[in-house]
């Protein structure tokens, strides 16, 4: 299972909605990521203060992940990013570091 940092931001489409339904939307897209995150899709997740955007974070398959991000377009977009977690960038720094000691 892989780590991943998810930044996503509401598109264009989403804010040219006229108020009700963009209201609409608004409350599927919340019930939507409710649902990943009791489902454990999403482990942590925020938003920015200026309500146009925000994080989250998955620990899944990059599967799980297409399947559960997809549903989400037209209206928000992402940048997903693979995590490597502390323990193992440090094991492969200092791996990196031992090996230029040694020559």
């Amino acid at each position: 299972m892989s780590k991943w940092y998810i930044q996503w931001k509401l598109t264009q489409q989403y804010w040219s909605l006229p108020d009700a339904e963009r209201l609409a939307n608004g409350l599927r897209i919340l019930g939507m990521t409710e649902a990943d995150a009791k489902a454990g899709v999403i482990n942590d997740w925020g938003i920015t203060t200026d309500t146009g955007g925000g994080f989250a974070v998955s620990e899944t398959d990059v599967t799980a992940l297409y399947k559960a991000l997809i549903k989400y377009r037209p209206h928000v977009s992402f940048e997903v990013t693979p995590v490597i977690p502390l323990d193992q960038h440090a094991k492969t720094l200092r791996k990196i570091a031992a090996s230029l000691q040694s020559k």
